[in-house]
C-alpha cells in the first residue's frame, strides 16, 4: 500500500461486519436502552455474542487468547486448530487415519463394532 503525499491521511482500515455490530449494538444500547438479550434478537445474534461487543468490542482480548493456543502442525508445519494438545493439521490427521484404516485387515475392519 502506498504511503499518503504530504497533507493527505492515510486512507481509513475497512469496517468489519463485527465493527458494524459493535456500533449498531451500542447505538441501540445508548439510544434505546435495551438490554444485552434484546439487542441480541434485534441483530440475530446469541447474547453471549452481545456481551462480547461490549467487553471487547474490537476483538483484540478474543484474538491473543486463541494465539495462545495456536500451534503448528508436527508433520508439515501448517497451523492447527486452536484447541491444546492439537498436534496435527487438519490434512495430515486426514491422512494418517486413511493410513491406518489401509493397513487394517479384513478381520480388523469386521470386528470394529463388535466391542
Amino acid at each position: 500500500m502506498p504511503l499518503p503525499a504530504d497533507g493527505e491521511s492515510a486512507p481509513a482500515p475497512p469496517v468489519t461486519e463485527r465493527d458494524r455490530a459493535v456500533l449498531i449494538a451500542r447505538h441501540l444500547r445508548n439510544t434505546e436502552r435495551l438490554t444485552i438479550p434484546e439487542i441480541a434478537t434485534r441483530l440475530g445474534r446469541s447474547p453471549s455474542t452481545v456481551a462480547g461487543y461490549f467487553s471487547d468490542p474490537n476483538g483484540e482480548r478474543a484474538r491473543r487468547y486463541k494465539t495462545k493456543y495456536r500451534n503448528s502442525c508436527e508433520r508439515c508445519g501448517a497451523p492447527t486448530a486452536t484447541k491444546p494438545g492439537v498436534r496435527l493439521c487438519r490434512s495430515c490427521w486426514r491422512q494418517t487415519v486413511t493410513a491406518s484404516e489401509a493397513t487394517c485387515s479384513d478381520d480388523q475392519v469386521s470386528n470394529r463394532g463388535t466391542n
